[in-house]
């Protein structure tokens, strides 16, 4: 009985043994990869600079090198964040495994067996943390933070529940209106803290990170065809914004049509120089919106829009202000995503900390990865979207259903 219990016993510590080296070794294996891809970048962008690759060459090469960095970056988090669980479930299906076969299987079986496990463990946390926003309390607390409300008491009781308001438009039908993210909520949250500089802070979630649009003209805001920016004034209140069109090839497009007794019909050049409606004191956070006008900066130049990028560059819309973003962490990002430095007039009241260049310089390659994610996938929805705005300008009126 005695040799029974020492048996397995010994079993077991000899699992928890190849289970610790095991993960051990995918640790070592996720930060070769991220030191590789790391350098494989940085050879790139000096083969960019030296001449020996074209900008356009240099973006497609690092798009690929870029996602590799940041799957490797995410699995070593989850590996780091989630060990001790790991552990426990790959030294529970070893053993039930080497139960059946009625003993110990062959090693590299055994290796592919755990691998599998990790990886499904893996797999599934990640899946775990992508749904866990949830947009329709954040819906509520934008509603709240800016007295969203309120409007209530203008119609009386009665519109409750079927009354929003958007900050270009005014009052609309509720079902129009969403909670719009000023800074896409999907982009890694240490890294976007860290270009933020609120280290502690859960952006997604923080009501000053939105506002309250229509749901025509949040991707045109996502898209980078408008910008929120200051109106500059001695007004000594409440801070003040209004939308501009970035991009003139869509400033007659429809973006409302309302067929009634008398038709109305809104373009995108409607919303040039529009100031933003306001029911409160509360603002969206100025570098929320800042890090906003800089991702349409960086996907103007991507896209080789010059004259949307010099209108950019000349502080006529924003002049340099407030200590916004990390500078290191966005020069990174503007060199992976669209091969260029940004200019001093974009970033020169930015602030920046040297103390962690290698932080500042993985916060960059990650947040690149995403961004350059997000603008590819609205190239590939760019048609439908298009055809979107052209249905709307033949007659049909997105509202409710």
């Amino acid at each position: 009985m005695a040799d029974s219990s020492t048996s397995q016993m010994t079993a077991t510590s000899s699992v928890e043994s190849t289970v610790s080296e095991f993960l051990e070794s995918k640790v070592s294996e996720y930060e070769i990869e991220k030191w590789y891809t790391t350098c494989l970048a940085m050879v790139l962008e000096k083969m960019m600079h030296s001449g020996k690759l074209t900008t356009a060459d240099f973006l497609e090469e690092v798009h690929h090198i870029l996602k590799r960095y940041r799957t490797a970056s995410t699995n070593l988090k989850l590996l780091n964040d989630q060990r001790i669980l790991l552990q426990e479930n790959i030294s529970e299906e070893v053993n039930i495994s080497r139960m059946r076969f009625g003993g110990p299987v062959d090693s590299l079986a055994e290796q592919s067996y755990m691998s599998n496990i990790l990886l499904g463990v893996m797999n599934a946390t990640r899946r775990t943390k992508m749904k866990s926003f949830d947009q329709k309390t954040f819906n509520k607390s934008v509603t709240q933070h800016y007295s969203l409300q309120s409007i209530v008491g203008r119609y009386g009781p009665e519109t409750w529940g079927h009354l929003g308001f958007c900050h270009l438009w005014g009052d609309r039908n509720l079902c129009e209106i969403k909670a719009a993210h000023i800074v896409p909520k999907f982009l890694s949250a240490p890294a976007i803290s860290h270009l933020l500089g609120n280290i502690d802070a859960n952006d997604a979630k923080e009501p000053s990170n939105a506002l309250s649009l229509t749901q025509l003209l949040e991707p045109l805001l996502d898209r980078g065809i408008i910008a929120i920016v200051p109106v500059f004034s001695a007004y000594n209140g409440p801070s003040r914004w209004k939308c501009i069109v970035l991009q003139d090839t869509y400033r007659d497009a429809a973006i409302y049509v309302y067929r009634g007794e008398k038709d109305i019909v809104k373009r995108k050049r409607y919303l040039d120089e529009l100031e933003l409606d306001f029911l409160s004191a509360k603002r969206p956070r100025p570098r929320y919106l800042y890090l906003r006008f800089m991702l349409s900066y960086l996907n103007a130049k991507r896209l080789g829009l010059d004259y949307v990028a010099h209108r950019m560059e000349n502080g006529r819309f924003w002049a340099p202000g407030g200590r916004y973003l990390h500078k290191a962490i966005l020069n990174t990002i503007a060199r992976l995503v669209c091969g260029n430095e940004l200019p001093e007039e974009l970033t020169k009241n930015c602030f920046d900390t040297t103390h962690n260049e290698s932080m500042n310089f993985h916060d960059g390659m990650i947040l690149a990865a995403d961004i350059r994610d997000m603008m590819i996938s609205q190239d590939k929805t760019k048609s439908e979207f298009d055809e979107r705005l052209s249905s709307l300008s033949k007659g049909s009126w997105l509202g409710c259903s």
